[in-house]
C-alpha cells in the first residue's frame, strides 16, 4: 500500500508478506506515478505464475489492472 500527498516526493509504504509488516517511505513500485497506490501480488500454487493486481489514483480516475509477472 502506498499512501502520499499530491506529488510529494516522501509518502507512507506498507508491506506486508507472509507474517510480517515493513513500513517505510519507499514510493517505488507505487502503481500511481502522483497519487495513492496499492499493489497485490498473488502466488499460484500449481505454477510459477505471479499475477499482480493494481490500484491507482489518476486525474480523479481509480484505475485497475490485473497483470501476470513471471
Amino acid at each position: 500500500m502506498f499512501e502520499r500527498t499530491k506529488d510529494e516526493a516522501k509518502g507512507l509504504h506498507i508491506l506486508v508478506e507472509l507474517r510480517n509488516a515493513v513500513i517505510d517511505q519507499n514510493l517505488s513500485g507505487n502503481p500511481s506515478a502522483r497519487r495513492d497506490g496499492l499493489r497485490v501480488q498473488f502466488r499460484c500454487e500449481g505454477c510459477l505464475a505471479t499475477p499482480v493486481l493494481t490500484i491507482a489514483q489518476h486525474k480523479g480516475q481509480t484505475h485497475v489492472m490485473f497483470a501476470s509477472e513471471q
